[in-house]
């Protein structure tokens, strides 16, 4: 199946953090899928877990994922695929350790600031090479999305979903080591990403010698790409799931706390 493929491949691209793969989908009108994905470290002088006082910070590692669907066409463009190229850009989800309050009955306090990964979504055309450099934005152009001898349309649009604010969520004892701890949500909503990126989607549309108007074509795009944006939706979140992703949130765990530690008094 489409998840035990994308379960394997990731597997077996560990050592190399990129992976290129082909993929069923299952999904109507979806001629042929490929999966491109790479990943990143975790922010530079974080891990997934550490161990410290208030300032110590963790991280998840960046993700990249570009999703090429060929697409059945419908109407005017019905003897032809429709390319759609559909490219997520996962950042970093954080936290920091901001306060520990200990009190002399036992009660314990503390307080973790915590941000969901921000993620953008393109429809667009992305040079793989560039994936896998997390040191800068990998660029993203207009993508050719039907390609005729006469017709010609590009086309791009971009959805940005999350938010960059920190927050904080406090821990009392009962909730140390307790599994899955606590979950902070951002606004993100990767549920609709594909629909979300068509109602962004400026095309371009060249033609040559044809009695057909750009309307009738950009309708017939338009209208093709729409039947297949929920079960694409519904597809990239499976995917997404299989790989351990939840965009927009971030699952914390606290695994314990010391009140004893010595102090040097001069």
């Amino acid at each position: 199946s489409a998840l035990e493929l994308v379960s394997a491949a990731t597997t077996l691209a560990n050592g190399e953090r990129q992976v290129e793969i082909d993929l069923d989908l299952g999904v109507p009108g979806i001629a042929r899928a490929r999966l491109a994905l790479a990943i990143g470290e975790p922010m530079q002088g974080t891990t997934l877990m550490a161990v410290g006082g208030p300032g110590t910070r963790i991280s998840t590692a960046q993700m990249r994922l570009r999703l090429l669907a060929e697409v059945g066409g419908e109407g005017l463009l019905k003897t032809i695929r429709l390319r759609l190229p559909v490219y997520l850009d996962l950042a970093h989800a954080s936290a920091g350790l901001e306060r520990v309050a200990c009190q002399s009955s036992g009660a314990v306090s503390v307080r973790v600031g915590a941000k969901p990964g921000l993620a953008n979504l393109w429809i667009g055309e992305i040079d793989l090479d560039t994936m896998a450099d997390f040191s800068a934005p990998a660029p993203v152009d207009k993508t050719r999305i039907v390609e005729l001898p006469l017709i010609k349309v590009d086309g791009i649009a971009h959805v940005e979903s999350g938010s960059a604010r920190e927050r904080s969520v406090s821990f009392s004892r009962s909730d140390i080591g307790r599994a899955p701890g606590k979950s902070l949500s951002s606004d993100a909503l990767l549920q609709t990403a594909v629909s979300s990126l068509l109602g962004d989607l400026s095309l371009e549309i060249r033609m040559l010698g044809m009695g057909l108007g750009e309307l009738a074509v950009s309708d017939a795009v338009t209208d093709t790409l729409a039947k297949v944006a929920l079960p694409l939706d519904s597809a990239l979140n499976t995917l997404l799931g299989v790989l351990g992703v939840n965009v927009g949130e971030a699952d914390l765990c606290l695994f314990g706390v010391r009140c004893d530690g010595g102090v040097l008094a001069g």
